[in-house]
């Protein structure tokens, strides 16, 4: 129950930051307020502090476009946490919403709201230079001695043309005119340059590291320690979740996440709970690994040392015997169905095994059960290793003391690789239970520089599981929001994906938008999508008339190939006035857009899906939305295929479980590009009659707000 205390001061701070800055309340924003003040307020505590009770505190709200709901739940969440002296961790899905938090929202309320709070934002590894890596970068040229380990490697590795660079990178960084934090660097940095001086959380060796007391990483995240607000991002939450929580944010026994953007949630877990690793690849990980332990009795003089040394190449030995046996029967596998593939999208893949519900073939699953075996003996052998160069690092006096701890810190990145690949094995060869979801399991052909490599996938083909297990199950509470959670009306799908209890809070806050202002028109088209040159010749046909009267449009397609068609058809003059995704960045493509409008110049953006979310183009900068098709999602991955394969078996239609409820949240993103402010007007155009003919349809346009219907 929400104590009065605690009321107080929520209404309180939501009063004195209308005040502040002489704001109406807005109707959507302190319904909630409300929500998420009973569902966190009511949470019941016990010893240490620590939520009561097996059904977690967890408030699911679908706020619509102008609801305010950013500073909803930091009025509401803010006080909350503080009161029963927890923090609360802010995840969203992008750059743009995060930055506009940090640099926007939360000094907002801090200045306006007379609460008292710190915050921070926390960035991966992968934002920060790792000095391990630059020394050993730059160690050939700087003709170091205690990179015994890797020198050969780094002789063929570092491009002698970076050498300047990563100099000026050492020397700033170590005269502190530098934080280590590439987003602060004042040049753009390639990716090649980048992916020399960082590191993941697969390499790094943390505390093990002899540089960790130098690392901007782990000094960021000692800042971290002591904010109140944490921003991260939903990629950073669920590593952190994977590692037992606590080891980059707070634990979450002591944490309220509020995940905005939360939609992306479900997915984001799918790709994290994923695993992969190509077989040639394997071969050579694993003889690199040999040629750095043979030098290793050279530099440390350990009997029981050598030994490993002698022993781990060995296991690697018959290891890559395995992992060959399976490469060949992969190599010669006619009975399994291989897909072709030819879309560039799928980058070096060039064909695809994919296994009937995640079932692999019995001779190739008995095969990967000796693989993970040896994987298993391999990693007991690298813990003997590590725990013998930790218990001569005991010695401070050692002769040997640099050379062991570059090998201990060596040790812990390699450990960490051997379990990841021992993980993938594990997943890949486990049986498939038909009373628990599938797994998703396919081997993609890959084709580099004429070596054929055969890379194992596994994925689960919904993360709720692993959602449940690691964040809902353990986090003091939770506010997940979005302006598209539901689907066909219903939180019952995001629900399902996410793992959610039964006793979730859920609330639909509606928009102060005048939905009615806004004309959703189906024109009378000759053609359906399905008629896919004919309905691509009307799209070009009709555009120009379409646009003619719009300053900015938006015109958004499903199928990058009907883009590039309809591009081709319409007239010159016409494709002058169009900005087309892919021909430059999002960010110039918008900007671009924004400038001829303010130039009075007609402009229309053309593009796929990424322009049809967390895209904001308010006013004249879009007033007509073209939408070329409905956006229906063939599931043609191979974790969509699974996840199809097994409602099928459970006698579920998976076109209108998957298909059409993922379209009613597409069109709905699509659809609220157009309105952005209270101010704005326009139309919609569907250039698909299938809403209005399909018994689906009537389903679709009744998840979209309420726009005044026009069918011509």
């Amino acid at each position: 129950m929400l104590n009065d205390a605690l009321k107080n001061a929520i209404q309180g701070a939501y009063r004195q930051f209308l005040n502040e800055k002489d704001l109406k309340p807005r109707y959507g924003q302190k319904q909630m307020i409300a929500v998420l003040a009973r569902t966190l307020g009511s949470i019941k505590t016990g010893d240490k502090d620590l939520r009561v009770g097996d059904n977690p505190y967890v408030a699911v709200v679908e706020a619509g476009t102008g609801t305010g709901k950013t500073v909803a739940y930091l009025l509401s969440v803010i006080p909350i946490a503080k009161s029963f002296d927890k923090r609360v961790v802010i995840s969203t899905a992008t750059v743009a919403l995060q930055e506009q938090i940090v640099l926007k929202d939360l000094p907002d309320v801090q200045k306006n709201s007379g609460l008292d709070f710190s915050f921070a934002l926390a960035k991966g590894r992968r934002r920060y230079m790792c000095p391990a890596n630059l020394q050993l970068a730059l160690s050939p040229s700087q003709n170091q001695q205690n990179t015994f380990l890797f020198e050969d490697e780094l002789d063929q590795q570092t491009d002698q043309a970076m050498i300047p660079l990563l100099d000026e990178l050492a020397q700033q960084f170590e005269a502190k005119e530098w934080s280590g934090d590439l987003d602060d660097w004042p040049d753009d940095l390639s990716d090649e340059v980048r992916a020399k001086i960082t590191t993941d959380q697969h390499h790094c060796s943390g505390r093990k590291c002899p540089m960790y007391n130098q690392c901007p990483f782990f000094e960021s995240r000692q800042a971290l320690e002591k904010c109140d607000v944490i921003v991260a991002n939903h990629d950073l939450v669920l590593s952190d979740l994977s590692l037992g929580g606590g080891f980059v944010l707070p634990a979450p026994e002591n944490t309220i996440y509020v995940f905005d953007e939360g939609h992306h949630l479900p997915d984001k877990a799918i790709n994290h709970f994923s695993s992969q690793a190509g077989l040639h690849e394997s071969r050579l990980w694993h003889k690199q690994l040999d040629r750095v332990l043979a030098r290793v009795p050279q530099n440390i003089e350990s009997q029981s040392i050598a030994e490993l040394c002698r022993v781990i190449p060995v296991i690697h030995s018959e290891l890559s015997e395995y992992i060959q046996q399976h490469y060949d029967m992969l190599d010669h596998s006619d009975g399994l169905p291989r897909e072709n593939l030819t879309d560039s999208e799928h980058e070096k893949a060039v064909a695809r095994i994919r296994f009937e519900l995640g079932k692999v073939h019995p001779s190739l699953r008995e095969q990967a059960e000796q693989i993970k075996l040896i994987y298993n003996r391999l990693l007991v052998q690298f813990n003997k290793l590590y725990d013998l160069v930790d218990d001569l690092l005991e010695d401070k006096d050692h002769s040997a003391k640099a050379d062991l701890e570059q090998l201990q810190s060596w040790l812990s990145m390699v450990m960490t690789e051997v379990e990841r690949r021992q993980l993938l094995w594990v997943r890949y060869c486990a049986s498939s239970e038909e009373s628990y979801l599938p797994v998703a399991r396919w081997v993609d052909v890959t084709d580099f520089n004429h070596q054929v490599d055969y890379q194992i996938n596994t994925s689960p083909i919904q993360a709720s599981d692993d959602l449940k297990t690691y964040l809902w199950q353990r986090c003091f509470g939770a506010v997940v929001t979005s302006a598209t959670l539901t689907a066909l009306g219903s939180f019952d799908r995001f629900k399902v994906n996410a793992g959610l209890f039964d006793n979730a809070v859920t609330q639909q806050v509606m928009s102060p938008f005048n939905w009615q202002s806004a004309r959703l028109v189906v024109p009378n088209l000759k053609s359906l999508p399905n008629q896919e040159q004919q309905h691509t010749d009307d799209i070009a046909l009709r555009l120009p008339d379409l646009t003619k009267d719009d300053k900015g449009s938006l015109v958004l397609f499903s199928s990058r190939r009907q883009l590039q068609n309809v591009m081709s058809i319409v007239p010159s003059a016409y494709r002058e006035k169009c900005l087309i995704q892919g021909e430059m960045s999002k960010q110039e493509l918008i900007k671009r857009h924004k400038q001829r409008v303010d130039l009075g110049l007609p402009s229309v953006l053309v593009g796929l899906a990424s322009l049809a979310e967390g895209v904001d183009l308010p006013g004249e900068y879009c007033t007509h939305v073209i939408i070329a098709r409905i956006p229906f999602a063939v599931p043609d991955d191979p974790v969509g295929k699974t996840l199809a394969e097994w409602l099928e078996s459970r006698k579920i239609n998976p076109f209108f479980h998957i298909s059409v409820a993922d379209a009613s949240v597409k069109l709905v993103q699509a659809c609220g590009r157009l309105l952005r402010s209270e101010q704005d007007t326009g139309r919609i155009t569907l250039m698909d009659r299938r809403i209005v003919t399909q018994r689906y349809g009537q389903a679709l346009i009744n998840s979209l707000p309420p726009y005044t219907l026009v069918v011509e």
